[in-house]
């Protein structure tokens, strides 16, 4: 099939495509994001088809193709516009989107990972978006990044393992594990703390380790982590009461004593009085590809309601504490 593009015609012969999905083989393609539903269409019921979506922000964009001097700022604002609509168009499970905001290395990692089906990701609870709590902590993480020039991030606590998967088989962990937590999740902010040289709890707002949460910590990781899966519940429950602390995290990075208490001093009053003093209640659960260290390359795969209203069962414990990783790893890409 040829396609136009940039005023330039292209096209991919379609016997090497399928010989290779005959021989079951891998298959990487560079093509015209138009293209990409034409091939699931031609070659979905053979295959899986995926989209490996490299791109980066808005700002970095520009600045890249200004940099490459070969076209107009108008010509540069049309391939802005197109891409935009492309991220906004193109939804699923199939596409795998890689924020290269980092460095060369770290995308190189990640789109390796991507094509090996092993890359990193976490669990968040998160608040809805659009509410109180939601709109103000994004606000103010968004301001304090802009004063420490750093860059912003969606509210969140992160519970559970970080653990390494394909995307696919990461989505169907995901969903599995919102349905296995006991909601609702309140999350209580129990002050404002600081870390100097700390680069992920830099700057946070410490949430009260209920029941409720060290409870549904127990449960992710029991599902997220091989070597947690094997234990006896209530050594996973004794692990996560002595090392799990929630936090939501205000500022990533590395910076010194004075700077960070000088900002915790600055935010105090401030936080105290806004809608995130009251905390949020849980009601999804984020899936969040974090294969680089820099976090301005995570990107939010899907998010999963936590819709349970009573306690697993006898039977769902035991299945959780016993089952193999492998044999629920198994039963997860099944589904």
């Amino acid at each position: 099939q040829i396609m136009d593009a940039h005023n330039t015609r292209y096209a991919i012969p379609s016997r090497p495509v399928t010989e290779a999905i005959k021989a079951g083989k891998s298959m990487v393609m560079n093509v015209s994001r138009s293209i990409i539903d034409a091939a699931r269409e031609l070659f979905g019921q053979e295959a899986r088809v995926m989209c490996l979506y490299i791109t980066a922000s808005r700002e970095t964009l520009a600045e890249r193709l200004k940099g490459r001097g070969r076209e107009t700022d108008e010509q540069i604002e049309k391939r802005l516009e197109r891409a935009s609509h492309f991220m906004e168009s193109v939804r699923g499970a199939h596409v795998i989107e890689i924020r290269n905001e980092g460095s060369i290395e770290e995308g190189v990692d990640m789109v390796v990972g991507a094509l090996k089906g092993d890359m990193r990701y976490a669990l968040w609870l998160v608040p809805k978006k659009g509410e109180a709590f939601h709109t103000e902590a994004r606000f103010q993480i968004e301001k304090i990044a802009q004063e420490k020039s750093s860059h912003p991030f969606e509210p969140h606590v992160t519970i559970g393992n970080l653990f390494r998967a394909s995307q696919l088989e990461a989505i169907s962990i995901a969903k599995f594990a919102a349905e296995a937590i006991e909601a609702p999740v309140r999350v209580f902010p129990s002050g404002l703390s600081v870390e100097a040289d700390t680069r992920f709890r830099a700057f946070v707002l410490e949430a009260s380790p209920t029941y409720a949460l060290r409870q549904a910590c127990c449960t992710l990781r029991q599902i997220t982590s091989q070597a947690d899966a094997k234990k006896e519940r209530r050594t996973v429950e004794r692990e996560v009461e002595n090392t799990y602390k929630p936090h939501l995290s205000l500022l990533y990075g590395e910076y010194d004593a004075k700077t960070l208490q000088e900002l915790k001093d600055e935010y105090e009053p401030i936080i105290g009085a806004s809608y995130m003093a009251a905390g949020f209640k849980a009601e999804e659960l984020a899936l969040v590809q974090c294969t680089a260290q820099s976090h301005q390359c995570w990107t939010e795969v899907a998010r999963f309601p936590i819709e349970r209203s009573k306690p697993p069962t006898e039977t769902e414990n035991n299945r959780a504490r016993k089952k193999p990783w492998k044999r629920l790893f198994s039963l997860l890409s099944r589904e």
